[in-house]
């Protein structure tokens, strides 16, 4: 099972996913761990900052893609977990 946010850590290089964590305001390994729902919860703030990143890293190469809000709140719980 995959989560937006996971196929987003997938697709990035490991720049690309340094400097989405950097721009979101946390680190690499905390990204893996909401990704994976070992966090099934993400403050609101952090998941804006998410949502900017991914937003920003899009424009600069559109293969990345976008990761909502929305998509965090609910892409644990659509799981199961």
């Amino acid at each position: 099972m995959t989560t937006p946010l996971l196929d987003f850590l997938r697709a990035a290089s490991p720049e690309e996913r340094q400097r989405a964590a950097d721009l979101a305001g946390t680190q690499v390994s905390y990204l893996y761990q909401i990704a994976t729902c070992v966090r099934p919860r993400v403050s609101a703030l952090l998941a804006i900052g998410i949502e900017d990143a991914t937003r920003s890293l899009h424009r600069e190469n559109d293969r990345l893609p976008i990761v909502t809000v929305r998509e965090l709140a609910t892409m644990c719980a659509v799981r199961g977990l």
